[in-house]
């Protein structure tokens, strides 16, 4: 997608579907038991994650890069507030 502003928008907004068991990943997520976030390091911080996506940078148009970012760090939060209920 040529238009960066376009591309950010589309993939904010987007509904992320998911196929196993709802129709979006933030259901799937809810639906796994709390006793599992028990044996999970939830204690990863951002810049581990940007590291991690930075090494495929080569592979990635710019604004791809910085969406994945976003995406990883909102599903991340997401996880976090559902251990921690």
């Amino acid at each position: 997608m040529e238009n960066e502003d376009l591309f950010e928008e589309t993939i904010v907004y987007a509904e992320t579907t998911s196929k196993a068991f709802a129709n979006e990943h933030s259901i799937e997520i809810g639906l796994v038991d709390k006793d599992v976030y028990n044996n999970i390091n939830l204690d990863i911080t951002e810049d581990e994650f940007f590291e991690i996506i930075e090494k495929y940078s080569d592979y990635l148009w710019p604004v791809r890069k910085q969406m994945i970012q976003k995406l990883v760090i909102q599903r991340y939060e997401n996880i976090k507030k559902l251990a921690n209920k």
